[in-house]
């Protein structure tokens, strides 16, 4: 039975200078990825999720309002059905263009954001890689938001 090697002090400095380096490397190819727009960082997913969320719950909810005083008027299911068909294709074409406006929100934003000087586009300023809260939703003084 083989004997595992004994590591040497220069072995384990070694060792964490390859995975130093290693990982330094690694930050430079995501800051790269995120400038030639391969990578978004988790903050501005959020908001465009949370945008195109409440968007649509916005032109949900406009729905009665636009379209009751077309149904009552109705006589027949098929002009039912022609008044839903309608109400559909311009909710679905709000819809399409919720990204584009979505996507001209947020680069408003990060020019704003940039333009401060205090912190790169798409960032929050925080001190730690959870936005100065832990996983559970607290600041770090332990207090609750």
């Amino acid at each position: 039975m083989a004997r595992p090697k004994k590591q040497s002090a220069d072995g384990g400095l070694t060792r964490a200078r390859r995975d130093f380096t290693r990982a330094k490397a690694r930050r430079e190819q995501l800051k790269v990825a995120e400038l030639e727009g391969k990578l978004v960082p988790i903050e501005v997913a959020l908001a465009m999720e949370n945008m195109r969320a409440t968007g649509f719950r916005q032109a949900v909810m406009q729905l009665p309002g636009t379209w009751a005083a077309r149904i009552v008027e109705l006589r027949t299911a098929q002009d039912g059905q022609n008044v839903l068909r309608k109400m559909v294709d311009e909710l679905l074409t709000h819809l399409q263009g919720m990204g584009a406006r979505i996507r001209d929100r947020l680069t408003r934003q990060q020019t704003i954001t940039a333009s401060h000087g205090d912190r790169p586009a798409g960032r929050r300023a925080s001190t730690s890689r959870h936005g100065g809260r832990s996983s559970r939703g607290a600041d770090n003084r332990g207090n609750n938001k």
